[in-house]
């Protein structure tokens, strides 16, 4: 317990850009996993961060995000130096906008692809991404088809997905792509792409052709939203050099560049 409050105290005296921040960081910290199911009205609380000697502004709502910001923000969960150099970064499964935030502060002179099909989540991404010049928002579900698809959204952004979740969940139709689709619309080689979308990311693998397009890959596979094992999973992902670890008994992270 001790440790707990060390290190909640750490993460905000590390990322708060200033002392006002760093205690409005606690404070909301504190009361969202107090209070588990609170959530701030419009956008969230907004905050002033620091991350690699840089400051951005971002919006954080209930205790979901204080989960993404501090596995993003603090843990690093997708902190290796990948070479990205100038060249482009698609991020599937974007959410509320905090991974695209971190990726334009760590790679500064990279656009931003960032996909979010939930209607209600995309505009919480849409102003977090106020925060970066290089971001541009796409509200779009990656997935095997092209066209339409049933999405789940749910009021909790990071239960919401292409697999129904929970009996919370509200069905609503969204605009799909396949990766190779976005890809070719894009028309720009990849340095980064990032797949997180909460157990659809086998079909979208499954389903992707043109991995030359792609120099690096991040991302995380959920064992019990998926029909298929971590072998066959990464047997899809074969061109990439792929490193991975365990973020629990049923997550996994995985990152790798192409061969």
């Amino acid at each position: 317990m001790l440790s707990e409050k060390i290190t909640l105290m750490k993460m905000c005296y590390t990322l708060g850009s200033n002392p006002y921040m760093w205690g409005k960081l606690l404070l909301f910290s504190i009361w969202v996993r107090a209070f588990k199911h609170w959530q701030a009205s419009g956008y969230g609380w907004k905050f002033s961060v620091k991350k690699f000697g840089k400051v951005v502004q971002l919006y954080l709502k209930d205790l979901s995000d204080y989960f993404v910001f501090k596995e993003l923000f603090f843990e690093d969960d997708y902190g290796h130096d990948f070479e990205v150099g100038d060249e482009c970064i698609i991020d599937i499964g974007a959410n509320n906008g905090l991974s695209a935030l971190y990726f334009s502060l760590k790679y500064p002179k990279s656009k931003i692809y960032a996909c979010e099909p939930d209607p209600r989540t995309f505009m919480r991404l849409v102003a977090n991404a106020l925060g970066s010049e290089h971001i541009i928002p796409l509200q779009l579900a990656v997935s095997d088809q092209n066209g339409f698809l049933t999405f789940y959204s749910t009021p909790r952004a990071i239960s919401s997905s292409q697999v129904k979740r929970n009996d919370q969940a509200r069905e609503v139709s969204v605009p799909s792509q396949t990766l190779d689709t976005l890809l070719e619309s894009i028309g720009e080689r990849v340095g980064l792409l990032k797949i997180d979308v909460e157990g659809a990311e086998q079909p979208i693998v499954e389903a992707w052709i043109n991995k030359d397009r792609v120099n690096n890959i991040v991302g995380e596979f959920h064992q019990d939203l998926v029909n298929v094992d971590k072998e066959t999973f990464f047997s899809w992902l074969d061109t990439f050099e792929l490193e991975t670890f365990e973020r629990g008994p049923k997550r996994t992270v995985f990152y790798g560049k192409t061969r």
